[in-house]
C-alpha cells in the first residue's frame, strides 16, 4: 500500500523511522568509517615502522666495533615490536660467550625472550640460554628454562639438551629418560644418529 501513501505521509513515516534509528544510524556508519581509516594508517605506519627497522638492522650487520654496539643498543630500544631487537641481542650474547662473559650473554638472552615477537624466536633465545646457564655451571636454571620451551620443532632440542645436563650431574637414568623423548619429539634426521649413541650411551640406567 506504500504506492497510494501521500508524501506527507511518506516524510511523517520518514521522521518516525530517523527519531527511532537515525542517530544510531549515523553513529554506526562514522565509527565503520573510523575503523576502517583507523586501520589503513596502523598498517601504513606498521609498515614504515618495519622498514625503518630493517634499515636500521642492515646498517648494524655493516657496522663494527663501538659503533656497531651503538646501532644495536639504538636497535633494541626504538625498534620493539619487530624481530630485530631480538636478533640483534642474540648476536650480541653470541659475541659475549666468545669473550667468556656469561653474564652479559645471560641478560642478553633473557631480554631477547621478552622482546621476541614470536614462540619460535623466544625459543631460540631460551635455547641458547639455557646452553650458557649449563656452562655457568647453573643446570637447575638451564633445566628451568628449557621447561619453558614449547615449539614444536624445539622441542627435540630443548630435551636433548636437558639430557646433556642431567648426564653432567651424574643422573644417567633422567639423562636417558630426556634423550628418548628427544628422538620421540625429532622432526628432522639430522641429529637421529647423534640421539640414538646418546640413547644407547645411557641404556644401562633405564632400568636403574
Amino acid at each position: 500500500m506504500a504506492e497510494y501513501m501521500s508524501d506527507d505521509e511518506r516524510l511523517s513515516r520518514l521522521r518516525d523511522w530517523w527519531n527511532r534509528n537515525g542517530a544510531a544510524t549515523v553513529v554506526g556508519v562514522v565509527l565503520a568509517i573510523v575503523a576502517v581509516i583507523g586501520w589503513q594508517w596502523y598498517q601504513r605506519y606498521a609498515t614504515g615502522q618495519l622498514s625503518t627497522a630493517a634499515n636500521a638492522y642492515a646498517d648494524y650487520q655493516a657496522a663494527t666495533g663501538d659503533e656497531k654496539r651503538r646501532l644495536g643498543d639504538a636497535i633494541v630500544t626504538e625498534h620493539t615490536g619487530t624481530a630485530y631487537p631480538s636478533l640483534v641481542l642474540l648476536a650480541q650474547a653470541q659475541t659475549a660467550v666468545r669473550e667468556q662473559d656469561f653474564a652479559a650473554a645471560e641478560t642478553a638472552l633473557g631480554k631477547a625472550v621478552t622482546l621476541a615477537t614470536g614462540a619460535e624466536l623466544a625459543d631460540i633465545a631460551r635455547l641458547r640460554l639455557a646452553r650458557v646457564q649449563q656452562a655457568a655451571e647453573r643446570g637447575s636454571d638451564a633445566l628451568a628454562t628449557l621447561e619453558q620451551v614449547r615449539s614444536v620443532g624445539m622441542l627435540s632440542v630443548a630435551r636433548e639438551i636437558a639430557g646433556d645436563i642431567h648426564l653432567s650431574q651424574g643422573d644417567r637414568k633422567k639423562a636417558h629418560e630426556s634423550y628418548a623423548a628427544a628422538l620421540a619429539d625429532l622432526k628432522t634426521e639430522d641429529q637421529r644418529g647423534l640421539l640414538e649413541a646418546k640413547l644407547a650411551d645411557t641404556a644401562d640406567a633405564a632400568d636403574a
